[in-house]
């Protein structure tokens, strides 16, 4: 009874799941004021963008990432995956903040803050916004396929400390427009962390 129970779960379920579709992508321009090495936040490869945080706030962007998100689909989640590391032994030392954007220079929507990574070894974050999963705004088709469309990061450290940046990935998930407006898939890939 029970693997039936499930079977039909399962089965019910399962046309939400193929509504939405996703993308993964890095971004294809990094620039980054006071970061050594910018470039190096691209691949999972433990070659790092670092930043020594002695002098405030110096922001990393990056942006150009290529989405090509079909005419007419719904925006559902934007998911930020970075993986970081700091060198200090104190927690709020290993901290980054970062922010969309949708012309590549000022953040859109909500900040993530204070996002805390482990000591001398690379931990990664798959996040969405903390109010909405779409970052408390909202996106056109347009806005993700836009080359200014990105990230900006910031070390988010209180004190001196080195932060490093092996990769950052942005992955957006959406509806098509022939798809209908069923909203459970939004917590079905939610829920499975994708």
């Amino acid at each position: 009874m029970r693997q039936l129970c499930i079977m039909v779960i399962a089965l019910l379920l399962w046309p939400a799941v193929l509504l939405a579709d996703s993308d993964e992508r890095q971004a294809g321009t990094i620039t980054g004021s006071a970061w050594t090495n910018p470039g190096n936040s691209i691949n999972n490869d433990a070659t790092r963008a670092t930043h020594q945080n002695t002098d405030g706030v110096d922001s990393m962007y990056h942006t150009n990432y290529g989405f090509s998100v079909p005419a007419g689909a719904t925006i559902d989640t934007i998911f930020v995956i970075v993986d970081a590391q700091g060198d200090a032994s104190q927690a709020n030392r290993r901290r980054l903040d970062w922010s969309l954007t949708k012309n590549g220079t000022s953040a859109t929507g909500e900040s993530r803050q204070n996002i805390q990574f482990d000591q001398n070894s690379d931990n990664t974050q798959n996040l969405t916004g903390v109010l909405t999963p779409l970052y408390n705004t909202t996106w056109t088709v347009a806005e993700i396929n836009a080359s200014t469309f990105g990230m900006i990061v910031n070390n988010a450290a209180t004190q001196a400390g080195n932060m490093a940046v092996d990769s950052i990935a942005i992955r957006v998930v959406w509806t098509p427009a022939a798809a209908g407006g069923d909203t459970r898939r939004r917590h079905i890939l939610l829920r499975q962390g994708q």
